[in-house]
Order: C-alpha cells, then structure tokens, then sequence
C-alpha cells in the first residue's frame, strides 16, 4: 500500500511506516514529482485501487480569488 506525501517529513510519515504503508513523495502541482511518485508505485506492480484525496486550499472568498490556477502554499 502506498500513500501520496507532500514530503517525507514529519510524524505522519513514520506513522505509515509503522503501518505498512510506504510513502510517495507526490506534489500534485508539480507534474516531474507526480510521474516520479506514479513510477515509483508502478514499480512495485500492478495498482489493484487508487483513491485521489488531493485537494486546494484557498486562503480567500471564492469571490476574491481569481479563475487561474490556484497558488501553491
């Protein structure tokens, strides 16, 4: 099983290890990071699921924001 990470720091990331899990360092704004974290589980055989919990956060009123391309924080 693996698990999509911003970066391999953190609790977080030991608590996966300790449950089996491997983290995937994966930046969905970042298209060379997600083909990296895609081959890396890829490399391990085939996917029996995936589940997508990526997400945005916006730091103003859907109003304020602009239509481009939410800003990486």
């Amino acid at each position: 099983m693996f698990a999509g990470v911003r970066d391999l720091r953190g609790r977080t990331v030991g608590e996966l290890r300790e449950l089996g899990v491997t983290p995937v360092v994966i930046d969905v704004t970042d298209d060379v990071a997600v083909e990296r974290g895609v081959t890396q589980a890829l490399a391990a055989g085939p996917l029996d699921a995936l589940v997508n919990n990526a997400a945005i956060f916006l730091h103003a009123t859907v109003e304020a924001r602009s239509h481009s391309r939410p800003s990486k924080r």
